[in-house]
């Protein structure tokens, strides 16, 4: 009698796909950034957008991009730039062993919840606010 294996009859998510074959392509930048826009314009990534193109479905897993709002994500990168900086002046009295009005860090924090929440907002998540 053969001893039994668990591990060969428990086959891992990736074994279990029957997907087998690879295609592997290279693009010029135009090319590239022709395959992102189209990509983009129907919320798909590279991947999916590409099967779909190639044999009429993006597959059962194909997740939708979330649309990224690039200037309200560049204008909560500033807000965050800021909000770093007040920490580190925050860190730096605090280092001098001086003390620190508790109303300028509970205002930092709140300005960090805000910025990192825009962050969220305009990269696509957490539409609600």
């Amino acid at each position: 009698m053969e001893p039994s294996n668990d591990k060969a009859k428990s086959r891992s998510g990736s074994e279990k796909r029957q997907r087998s074959h690879r295609l592997t392509m290279r693009f010029s930048p135009e090319e590239w950034s022709k395959l992102e826009e189209r990509a983009s314009a129907v919320e798909l990534s590279r991947t999916a957008y590409m099967r779909l193109s190639a044999v009429g479905s993006s597959g059962p897993r194909a997740r939708r991009r979330k649309p990224v709002d690039v200037k309200a994500l560049a204008q909560a990168s500033t807000d965050l730039n800021r909000v770093g900086n007040n920490l580190n002046q925050i860190a730096r009295v605090l280092n001098r062993k001086e003390s620190v009005a508790f109303k300028a860090i509970e205002a930092t924090t709140a300005d960090l919840v805000i910025t990192l929440r825009a962050m969220k907002r305009a990269a696509g998540y957490d539409r609600e606010g």
